[in-house]
């Protein structure tokens, strides 16, 4: 579940509702992972209760989430990520996650100036691991190589903080292969050889920690790395849309 479904915790409650009523008819589900931030993942429900959205979630079924977490300070993270993401407590938030039975995979940006080193990357990965994190997964930002007349000034700025922060990833899988702390596991290639999946495993704490990097916007028409097909479920007079894509994923936007 992509985004930030917990904007929309009735869309979301709806799908989740939905899909449990799927698999007691027999539906199969390998995998089903909500990404947040965080960011109110411990805030309650309603005013007038104590059940968090945390505990929605739990009771829902969910077992796996992917958590933003860009940095090992409240600093760095607030530079990448904002106010909000910064303010997050990981440190009770992780733990409280595990303990209900939550598999929890950090997702973190790699970024010059912030995580951009196998000593950063060490030291975060020692401290989540601590904390119950399952898997730590660090994004080089994303590559896009063709920018023309239909580039948004919006899209611009960004694309110029990404090319201004943008690591040498190639180097970092070196170093990381030549450190003592990680140990080179495998690679392979994702999104129709657009980006690669690089694992290793912290020494330390046995964590499994995995490298991506993406090229979007160069690849053919034929065979896209992201398409999307939109449609629309019931579930009890609330319409909730759902987003197909190619691959081994199904996303349900919140």
């Amino acid at each position: 579940m992509g985004g930030e479904p917990l904007d929309a915790p009735a869309k979301l409650f709806g799908a989740l509702r939905l899909i449990n009523e799927q698999r007691q008819h027999g539906a199969e589900i390998d995998l089903l992972t909500i990404y947040s931030n965080g960011v109110r993942l411990f805030e309650p429900i309603l005013a007038d209760t104590t059940e968090t959205y945390l505990d929605r979630l739990v009771a829902l079924g969910v077992q796996d989430m992917n958590l933003s977490l860009h940095g090992l300070t409240r600093k760095d993270r607030v530079a990448v990520s904002g106010v909000a993401m910064g303010n997050v407590d990981f440190d009770l938030l992780i733990p409280h996650m595990v303990g209900k039975g939550i598999r929890v995979m950090t997702r973190t940006t790699l970024a010059l100036g912030y995580m951009d080193s196998v000593k950063k990357v060490e030291a975060f990965v020692r401290w989540v691991a601590d904390l119950g994190a399952g898997i730590a997964y660090f994004s080089d930002l994303f590559t896009i190589p063709i920018r023309d007349e239909q580039t948004t000034p919006g899209s611009k700025t960004i694309l110029q903080w990404t090319d201004e922060h943008r690591i040498n990833f190639d180097a970092l899988l070196v170093e990381l292969k030549r450190s003592r702390e990680f140990e080179f596991m495998s690679e392979s290639t994702r999104h129709n050889h657009q980006g690669r999946t690089v694992e290793f495993r912290h020494r330390r704490s046995g964590l499994k920690v995995l490298f991506g990097d993406l090229v979007i916007g160069n690849e053919s028409e034929e065979k896209a790395t992201y398409a999307y097909v939109s449609l629309t479920v019931q579930w009890h007079g609330t319409t909730t849309p759902v987003t197909l894509r190619p691959g081994n994923f199904c996303r349900l936007t919140g």
